[in-house]
């Protein structure tokens, strides 16, 4: 949840190149996501594994270009919602007990939020032709990424507890 909250600070960091910013921030979550598999038992380990491994690819691709320009960085993110949203559904469909509809929820908010970018980017694609990156098209960027560490993050902690008891 704390990748959330550095993820709405996107639009307004400028030291550092916007690739690397998201890189840095995906690439954390992957290994957040990672070291949470590891602790997972049963059947939610290999799904969770999975989600982890596209998180930290996507991180890593935005990474080894980071002056990536804003409509493949999109893309990139487009295509690791959408590997993960689908793998979480599957991961939760396939669980027991209260870890399924958290990762029934993960999924479904990831693959909704890959719609919405794969939706937009057409416009946003001319729009970006024409006038270059506003602020108000990363700060968007922005709220995707934050709205899917933030489902996760919750989704982690919940399950955390869950296994606590």
């Amino acid at each position: 949840m704390l990748l959330g909250l550095a993820a709405l600070a996107f639009p307004v960091v400028a030291r550092l190149p916007a690739g690397a910013f998201v890189g840095w921030l995906l690439l954390a979550a992957g290994l957040l996501e990672l070291a949470a598999a590891f602790v997972f038992a049963g059947t939610g380990r290999t799904g969770a594994g999975a989600a982890a491994a596209a998180t930290t690819i996507a991180g890593a691709l935005f990474l080894a270009n980071p002056s990536i320009k804003l409509v493949p960085g999109v893309w990139i993110v487009t295509i690791w919602l959408a590997l993960r949203g689908a793998i979480l559904l599957v991961t939760g469909f396939r669980t027991r007990g209260e870890v399924r509809p958290l990762g029934l929820y993960a999924g479904a908010c990831d693959l909704l939020l890959a719609l919405a970018l794969l939706l937009g980017m057409p416009v946003s694609a001319i729009v970006l032709l024409l006038f270059g990156p506003s602020p108000e098209m990363r700060a968007g960027f922005a709220v995707v990424l934050t709205a899917s560490f933030f489902v996760t993050g919750a989704s982690l902690i919940a399950i955390a507890r869950s296994r606590l008891r």
